[in-house]
């Protein structure tokens, strides 16, 4: 190592560390080389689609299942399941029209998510 002044350090990479001299004196603190991680760019999550997305059963849902439904929160979750309980399973998903607060064009935004078993 060469001294190249009172205000220029130098530094000497080696295999375990780096080593600075700053104006003929030699610190004692080594570092640790650094590599540089090439990084992936995120992952970009998947559309849900009708293939992807899991579908509710009617008959057997929870209050859970049915809150996934579009347009469904928790009252009209809670209808259903009382509606259920007191008339039985749902023979189709225009059935659904009976329970209090479910429409027409509220069926039509989540038809497609749901069977019946």
């Amino acid at each position: 190592m060469k001294r190249l002044g009172l205000c220029i350090a130098v530094v000497s990479m080696g295999m375990l560390g780096a080593s600075i001299t700053f104006a003929g004196t030699h610190a004692a603190a080594h570092v640790k080389p650094v590599h540089l991680v090439r990084q992936r760019p995120p992952r970009r999550s998947l559309p849900v689609t009708l293939a992807t997305a899991r579908k509710v059963d009617l008959n057997t849902a929870d209050l859970g299942a049915l809150m996934k439904l579009s347009g469904i929160g928790l009252n009209k979750a809670k209808a259903i399941l009382a509606y259920r309980e007191q008339h039985g399973n749902f023979h189709h998903v225009k059935d659904l029209s009976a329970v209090h607060g479910i429409s027409q064009k509220l069926i039509a935004k989540f038809k497609d998510q749901v069977i019946l078993g």
